[in-house]
């Protein structure tokens, strides 16, 4: 369980976790990255705590491709 999440001066989310024994352990998520949970969230193991952009494409969508040199492409375009 999600005990308590805390804002660190840089930004970063220090976020307590609470197992079902008792103990607690911190996870620090990283400044500038969307938090999935709250406070009294139940959360399981190998849970995301956050959306992470790094996922499966280095956090790089192309969504939009902008063409500096033709010149460089000649080859995709000949085809």
């Amino acid at each position: 369980q999600i005990s308590e999440i805390t804002t660190t001066e840089k930004g970063e989310s220090n976020i307590a976790i609470t197992s079902s024994s008792g103990t607690t352990t911190t996870q620090i998520v990283p400044a500038g990255l969307q938090l999935l949970v709250k406070s009294g969230d139940l959360v399981k193991s190998e849970q995301p705590l956050n959306i992470d952009p790094n996922v499966g494409g280095f956090g790089q969508e192309e969504t939009e491709i902008v063409l500096q040199k033709p010149a460089r492409i000649i080859g995709y375009l000949a085809c």
